[in-house]
């Protein structure tokens, strides 16, 4: 049973994340408000595929959030992008993909459940029903190109569940963090072909593990691009998360 940053401890949680969680935070209290928000058990349980029009719009899950862009093209199936946030607070994580979304045309899926030191097991099954069950038939997604997302520990565990769940999980989308030991501990069963990329910083503590993810990744077959910005272990500049975006649609 796997678990993200099992041992860190709380005073190294809170120099390393605290700023991050004020910053998501901070872009939430910002612009929360400007989104609908709908309850997911208002969605009909008719066969369709359900698409806002003109309106951006956030599903409210009991297992998550989901973003869908007001201007997305509902004749059209869309790459989504799953976020897990080490602490557990997605919408800010949401409101920072917003542009993202909105430029791309992709969705965007905050794990609720998900934060540093869960057990991953029960989160990542009941995430992936939910996949299957309800997002890619009730939502315009296409299953095809599921991207898994997060910073630090949220990075470990978008490592995590594409080792696990290669089946789903199409691209990561890495922000200073680490490939999950469990997944190291298993090299002969490491998912093949797939993409990756990585947000890394030189001052990083991760810096170094996250070049040996990479070459791991690529000697099996992924197709990985390594991006690098100024500031050790935060969150990449909002142009780095373009740059990724711009190249995940282009493969």
């Amino acid at each position: 049973m796997p678990k993200i940053h099992k041992n860190l401890c709380r005073a190294f949680i809170l120099a390393v994340f605290l700023p991050i969680f004020l910053f998501f935070h901070k872009v939430n209290a910002q612009t929360g408000s400007s989104i609908k928000t709908i309850a997911a058990s208002s969605i009909p349980e008719n066969g369709n595929v359900f698409c806002p029009v003109g309106e951006s719009v956030i599903i409210d899950d009991s297992r998550f959030f989901l973003y869908i862009p007001g201007n997305i093209d509902c004749k059209k199936r869309h790459p989504l992008v799953i976020i897990f946030s080490p602490s557990g607070e997605v919408l800010g994580p949401i409101q920072f993909f917003k542009p993202l979304a909105d430029k791309y045309q992709w969705l965007i899926l905050g794990s609720k459940k998900f934060y540093n030191g869960v057990n991953t097991d029960p989160i990542f099954k009941e995430l992936t029903d939910a996949l299957n069950d309800d997002v890619f038939v009730k939502y315009p997604v296409d299953r095809n190109k599921v991207i898994a997302s997060g910073i630090s520990g949220g990075g470990m565990a978008a490592h995590l569940i594409a080792f696990e769940y290669p089946q789903i999980i199409w691209a990561i989308i890495v922000n200073t963090g680490a490939d999950h030991p469990y997944c190291r501990k298993y090299k002969d069963r490491y998912p093949r072909f797939k993409l990756a990329v990585f947000l890394a910083s030189p001052a990083d503590f991760n810096y170094s593990v996250m070049e040996s993810d990479r070459k791991l990744l690529i000697e099996n077959g992924w197709r990985v691009k390594w991006l690098e910005f100024e500031g050790g272990h935060t969150l990449a500049p909002f142009a780095l998360y373009d740059q990724a975006a711009q190249w995940l649609t282009e493969q």
